[in-house]
C-alpha cells in the first residue's frame, strides 16, 4: 500500500503495517505483543499512532528511549551474536595464519630484533678507531688512509647487513 492510501485510510491489516514500515510480519506481531501498536475497534492497526508511538519508543533522535530497538525486537539478537563470534573467530584464524607463514611477527620479537641490531652497529662502529690507529698513525699517504677507512667502513656494514638478513 503507498504512502497516500496509507495517509488516506488511517486502518489497515497487520500485513500492510509491516509493508508500510518496511519490516517483517513476524516484527509486526512482536510490537503487538508488547503494546507497540494501536488498534481500532476493528482489529486493524491505526497506522498514524502505531507510527507514532512506535517513532518514540524506537528512535532515540526523537526523543524515544531507544531501550527497546535493535535487535530485540527485530528477533535476531542471538543471530548478531552468533556473527560477530563467527567474524572474531575467522579474524582469529587468519592472524594465527599469517603468524604461522611468516607473514605477521609480534611486536616483542621485533623490537628486541631493531635493539640488537642497533647495539651490534653501535659497537662495530665504535670498535673502527681501535683497529685502525695504528695503521692510520704510520700513513703518510691521504689516497691509503681514505682506502683503509673505506675498507673497513664497507666491511662493518657488510657484517651488519649479513646480521640483518639472517632475521628474516
Amino acid at each position: 500500500m503507498n504512502t497516500s492510501q496509507t495517509e488516506n485510510n488511517n486502518e489497515i491489516s497487520q500485513a500492510e503495517f509491516a509493508r508500510h514500515r518496511g519490516v517483517s510480519r513476524p516484527t509486526v506481531n512482536l510490537y503487538k505483543k508488547k503494546g507497540y501498536l494501536v488498534f481500532a475497534d476493528s482489529g486493524k492497526v491505526l497506522v498514524k499512532e502505531s507510527d507514532k508511538k512506535l517513532s518514540d519508543l524506537l528512535d532515540k533522535s526523537r526523543g524515544g528511549t531507544g531501550s527497546s530497538q535493535g535487535s530485540t525486537l527485530s528477533g535476531n539478537s542471538f543471530m548478531v551474536a552468533k556473527t560477530r563470534e563467527m567474524q572474531a573467530k575467522a579474524a582469529k584464524y587468519e592472524l594465527d595464519l599469517k603468524e604461522k607463514s611468516g607473514e605477521l611477527v609480534s611486536k616483542e620479537a621485533v623490537t628486541r630484533a631493531a635493539f640488537t641490531l642497533a647495539r651490534d652497529a653501535q659497537e662495530a662502529l665504535m670498535s673502527i678507531p681501535d683497529r685502525l690507529a695504528s695503521l692510520i698513525a704510520a700513513e703518510n699517504d691521504e689516497a691509503k688512509v681514505h682506502e683503509l677507512l673505506t675498507t673497513e667502513i664497507r666491511n662493518v656494514a657488510n657484517e651488519l647487513s649479513n646480521s640483518a638478513r639472517e632475521l628474516y
